[in-house]
């Protein structure tokens, strides 16, 4: 066989090949639809059986039969007609379990006990959605609204959020309300703290185009407390009774 025809024979084989691939590639394209349910999550798999008006039945990543009832779809796309998927359709899992983590940041009070030093938090909480505009849970964070004292508070809470718009980029409202635990600082002469209720109402913009959304909201909270503390140079005390009032800015991550 000469060089020209072994040539030929491999560029006919390529050429075979690529096409045989791209049919398989194109038949499985035909068999992949893209299912948005009502609330808002989309799955994508291949077709295993489709009754329309009852079920559909997908083969997923992570499953071979992944059963949908008519009554939870919202609308089913053909992956070969919908071309590339619109990576800003509307992503929020509006029912189901949630988790929260937070870092807030809070604005310091002018005055001759806290001089305008700010403070910072941490939350994290989790709950259930029952739909987009009521979702209920339970939390546990760390605040230190004065940064360079001993005044530790570990705040524990119920909260409920509600989402106002059906869309990636939506208004939200969050309150929390509960408990915060305080603790004694010796390094700081806090020789006794007892803490107090906690409420922490907030309005925010939820963000991002896939299923973890980041969150960002201003909010104003207050913590009541009663503090203790002891004079370096006297056997004085000096009993502090306190509600902390404070701007806060919280970023973070809803899962």
């Amino acid at each position: 066989m000469t060089i020209r025809k072994l040539a030929i024979a491999i560029l006919v084989l390529i050429v075979t090949s690529v096409t045989i691939n791209a049919q398989e590639n194109q038949l499985e394209e035909q068999k992949t639809v893209i299912v948005q349910l009502n609330n808002g999550t989309v799955i994508e798999g291949e077709v295993n059986s489709w009754v329309i008006g009852e079920y559909i039945d997908l083969k997923t990543l992570w499953t071979d039969n992944f059963v949908l009832p008519s009554s939870a779809i919202r609308k089913i796309i053909q992956k070969s007609a919908a071309g590339v998927i619109n990576k800003n359709h509307y992503s929020f899992k509006e029912e189901g379990i949630y988790y929260s983590g937070k870092i807030q940041f809070i604005a310091g009070n002018e005055g001759q006990r806290a001089k305008a030093i700010n403070g910072l938090g941490l939350s994290f909480s989790a709950g259930k959605r029952f739909n987009r505009f009521v979702s209920v849970g339970a939390g546990i964070g760390y605040d230190r609204f004065i940064w360079n004292s001993g005044e530790n508070i570990i705040p524990i809470f119920l909260e409920y959020t509600s989402f106002l718009n059906p869309k990636n980029t939506s208004l939200f409202f969050n309150i929390q309300a509960g408990y915060g635990l305080a603790f004694k600082n010796e390094d700081f002469l806090l020789r006794e703290a007892k803490g107090g209720p906690m409420l922490y109402p907030s309005l925010g913009l939820r963000l991002g185009r896939y299923e973890n959304k980041f969150t960002v909201d201003l909010g104003y909270k207050f913590q009541k407390a009663e503090l203790t503390y002891a004079s370096s140079w006297s056997s004085d005390i000096s009993i502090q009774r306190l509600t902390y009032k404070r701007l806060a800015l919280r970023l973070g991550i809803l899962l």
